[in-house]
């Protein structure tokens, strides 16, 4: 059986994890991050922080904004690459012959 509590309602980093032996009810000791936060690694705090940076929640209101922002940029990016491309697909190449046949010529 497993339990947690968050103080922090707007990260999850924070959360704090129990595990109880469902008969005894008496806790159970665990090698994964997952564990009490006190007894946590430095690492496993980072693995922790994964989700919380990935929606820009360690940073707040203005961390979500940034995180917004940036996936749509990395979202457009595709797009824009596609246009580009389109559009240099459909020039002419009459310029580019007559100034090869100029350079010939002279």
């Amino acid at each position: 059986m497993a339990a947690n509590a968050n103080p922090d309602a707007s990260t999850y980093w924070k959360s704090d994890y129990r595990y109880f032996d469902q008969n005894t009810l008496e806790e159970l000791p665990v090698d994964h991050f997952y564990n009490r936060l006190e007894e946590a690694t430095f690492a496993q705090k980072v693995m922790r922080l994964n989700y919380d940076v990935h929606v820009g929640a360690i940073a707040g209101l203005p961390g979500k904004v940034l995180a917004f922002c940036l996936s749509a940029i990395i979202a457009s990016l595709p797009v824009t690459g596609f246009l580009i491309w389109w559009g240099r697909k459909k020039k002419s190449k009459k310029g580019i012959m007559k100034i090869r046949k100029e350079l010939v010529n002279v």
